[in-house]
């Protein structure tokens, strides 16, 4: 007679719940400038840069760009260089695992060289 296995397998995910220790605050940026973002976060499985344009209400995903205007670190910063106009909006931290997704969002004013006179004029 021959004789029968059955193997199972099972397979639980706990994770802990995510953390955001820090990040960037909203900011300014001269036209042709650069800015870094940064999100330092635990317990993520995924994190994403996420785009708001304020001409525009769809969000889009933040990807490495082939020029290098945009690039993502292998610590999660997000690094402008060059900056225009068009990079101007709202940029979200966006960090999800098996329980949950949390997100932390910051905006990023251009300026150019005349309305920072401006506004130094106003601070004054």
């Amino acid at each position: 007679m021959g004789s029968l296995s059955v193997h199972a397998s099972v397979s639980a995910y706990y994770t802990e719940p995510l953390v955001i220790f820090s990040s960037s605050v909203n900011a300014t940026a001269d036209v042709g400038g650069s800015f870094n973002f940064s999100c330092n976060a635990s317990n993520f499985n995924v994190l994403q840069w996420i785009f708001y344009d304020l001409n525009n209400s769809y969000p889009r995903v933040v990807s490495n760009t082939t020029d290098g205007r945009r690039v993502i670190t292998p610590d999660n910063e997000l690094h402008l260089t060059n900056i225009q106009f068009k990079d101007e909006g709202i940029y979200e931290c966006r960090l999800s695992n098996f329980l949950e997704r949390v997100s932390i969002r910051n905006g990023l004013l251009i300026v150019t060289g005349e309305q920072k006179k401006n506004k130094k004029k106003l601070i004054k």
